[in-house]
């Protein structure tokens, strides 16, 4: 699942409650699995949660789920990008 950086919170909700259904799980299950509490897993799965990664990796680890992280295929990284707009923007005001 490729996931955009506006829409992550929500994707990620999606995602884990769609696996905690699947499984036949409720929250209180998942949460005591986890070790987190029930508040913390509602919030996650209404998109409503800045948690630590760590926590979130242990709430997809018991779900079955992973994260990936990998490099853009062929791409400049984001803040390379920002930061030359940037200094072109800057060129041209002068």
């Amino acid at each position: 699942m490729q996931i955009h950086p506006a829409n992550a919170s929500a994707e990620i909700a999606h995602a884990v409650r769609d696996a905690r259904r699947a499984q036949g799980l409720r929250q209180e299950e998942l949460a005591l699995a986890a070790g987190v509490s029930t508040k913390t897993l509602h919030n996650l799965e209404g998109g409503t949660s800045g948690m630590r990664v760590d926590t979130l990796l242990r709430i997809l680890q018991v779900l079955g789920l992973r994260l990936d992280v990998t490099p853009r295929a062929q791409s400049m990284p984001v803040w390379r990008e920002r930061l030359d707009r940037s200094s072109e923007d800057a060129e041209r005001s002068r």
